[in-house]
């Protein structure tokens, strides 16, 4: 399971996409095939320090909401 869990924390921004918009991913742990469907695992975002972030299904929108000297007050 540590295995797995680790596997899953190291996937890549385009392998997660792949995976939501499939339905499934397979691993290769310990030379034994894992497969892990979407209802395996839970896909959460995590906030940008600095930035504002929304997604809807397989949109994400990101918003920097730093304020800087050229906004006027």
């Amino acid at each position: 399971m540590k295995e797995i869990s680790t596997a899953v924390s190291a996937m890549t921004q385009p392998e997660i996409l792949s995976f939501e918009s499939v339905s499934n991913h397979s691993f290769t742990i310990n030379g034994s095939s894992v497969d892990l469907t979407l209802e395996d695992v839970e896909i959460i975002s995590e906030d940008i320090p600095g930035w504002q972030v929304a997604n809807d299904g397989k949109l994400t929108v990101a918003l920097d909401i730093t304020v800087t000297d050229d906004l006027p007050e």
